[in-house]
């Protein structure tokens, strides 16, 4: 029987990162010699939550863009790995047992896979594809659904950025789109996600969605 795949973003939605992740791109910017001012809704205006994009939005050019995310990378994959929400190992476990789950991030596989072993999660995530792997999110989750075993009608990609959204459109899979991450509710469902997910234990609901469901919110 095909599995349903579950997809997910990491930073903002399976772990909060937030002030790791700004602290990371301001030490980025240092290095390259330049010192930036990020607040915690810096992300929201971006199109494509990425720390390549975060460099370009402050002014970051050709080879600097690089360098800058892979000073991201570097910074993050040493610090202490962050805290998962409250209800995240419940939920994972839950999707677990029903298809999956994968986490797509465009932060490091390294910084994601100790930040779930540190959580008990690791268990619960069969791959992880960090920002270190070429191509963008939305190339990588099609590939992600082209495997053979999987029900892509079933399968949903789950995250806090527009750019999340896109890519499950993109790919041909559903979105769910999380509140409590780097970009506002409002911002996401202006991308029409087919669901909207309010707190970490209502994602266990995306196991029983048919494949007709209309969009709403958890």
């Amino acid at each position: 029987m095909n599995k349903a795949l579950y997809v997910f973003d990491f930073d903002g939605v399976i772990a909060d990162s937030l002030t790791l992740c700004l602290k990371a791109c301001a030490h980025a910017a240092r290095l390259e010699g330049r010192t930036i001012v990020l607040e915690r809704d810096s992300w929201e205006s971006l199109d494509n939550v990425t720390f390549e994009e975060m460099a370009r939005v402050q002014g970051f050019t050709g080879e600097a863009v690089a360098r800058f995310a892979a000073h991201v990378f570097a910074y993050t994959r040493q610090a202490t790995p962050p805290a998962v929400f409250t209800g995240m190992r419940e939920a994972l476990s839950a999707l677990a047992e029903q298809g999956d789950v994968m986490v797509l991030s465009a932060n490091h596989s390294e910084m994601i896979r100790a930040t779930l072993a540190a959580a008990g999660l690791a268990d619960c995530v069969s791959q992880v594809l960090g920002g270190e792997i070429a191509g963008s999110k939305g190339a990588k989750l099609a590939r992600l659904l082209a495997a053979p075993q999987v029900a892509v009608e079933r399968s949903w990609m789950v995250g806090d950025a527009v750019s999340d959204i896109r890519a499950a459109h993109e790919a041909g899979c559903r979105a769910a789109a999380v509140s409590w991450g780097w970009q506002s509710p409002e911002r996401l469902a202006s991308m029409a996600p087919e669901r909207v997910i309010a707190q970490p234990q209502a994602l266990i609901s995306l196991c029983d969605v048919p494949s007709s469901d209309s969009r709403e919110a958890v």
